[in-house]
């Protein structure tokens, strides 16, 4: 099911990014994820994946801003002005990067659908955490024009929607 979550049709001059998933899995809505920081749109807008597998793949193609020092999470820098979050897990920075290994380092560029790591689902279970992963856009109220997503099953690397920067 396509649904769109935040906006207004775009022009054609605006700049329109695939948005690629994360991991193999099943696409939920944001609201879904069982942590109310992102569910409430907190943290911005975007989607998640219950995950079936542990290879991970850059949702956008961008550059890396930030590494987590747990391998948590990384921040990507879009040209369009979007910033993405990908998020490893639900409360998962306590396991001191244990369950990931994230092969970028700052300031690399990435293409979306790249492979960029591995996370071990059964050590985050194991930790008592869900290891859902999440991509949320954090400046999306000024930058975000339109969020297009595919919801349910999904292979990681392959496309999942769009995004429209706001021009």
């Amino acid at each position: 099911m396509r649904s769109s979550l935040f906006g207004h049709f775009a022009d054609a001059s605006q700049a329109r990014q695939r948005l690629f998933s994360p991991v193999d899995g099943t696409v939920i809505p944001l609201e879904k994820v069982a942590d109310p920081i992102f569910a409430q749109g907190t943290l911005g807008r975007g989607f998640a994946v219950e995950p079936t597998a542990g290879l991970l793949y850059a949702p956008v193609q961008g550059q890396v801003t930030l590494i987590a020092t747990t391998q948590h999470a990384i921040m990507l820098h879009q040209a369009n002005g979007l910033d993405i979050m990908l998020h490893f897990g639900l409360n998962t920075a306590p396991l001191h990067g244990d369950p990931f290994r994230i092969h970028l380092r700052d300031g690399q560029q990435v293409r979306g659908g790249q492979r960029i790591g591995f996370m071990n689902r059964g050590k985050i279970r194991a930790a008592g955490q869900q290891p859902t992963v999440v991509v949320v856009i954090t400046n999306a109220a000024e930058a975000l024009d339109r969020l297009t997503v595919d919801f349910g099953p999904t292979i990681g690397g392959r496309p999942v929607g769009e995004l429209v920067a706001r021009s």
